[in-house]
């Protein structure tokens, strides 16, 4: 039964990590987030062809906070790869 206090994609990963997703957690995270760049690169293009300056404008400073989150996932994933070799 899926909480309605919980977002979708943290009850789908909860029940993934419940059945035994072997997935690194920051893997994991770094490729939900990496989907997310696409989404918002979609609806930028779209507001951008659609003359709406103004919300592109909001999606982009969205894009680039997520942007700056995968960078930051991505270094946390480089720094496990340097302890573990």
């Amino acid at each position: 039964m899926t909480d309605p206090q919980k977002p979708g994609v943290d009850t789908f990963w909860e029940s993934a990590d419940a059945e035994g997703s072997g997935q690194d957690p920051i893997e994991r995270e770094l490729d939900e987030r990496l989907d997310a760049l696409t989404r918002y690169r979609q609806l930028i293009a779209e507001a951008d062809a659609n003359g709406r300056e103004e919300i592109a404008a909001i999606l982009v400073k969205q894009h680039d906070r997520e942007q700056e989150t995968v960078n930051r996932l991505r270094r946390a994933l480089q720094r496990r790869r340097d302890r573990m070799s």
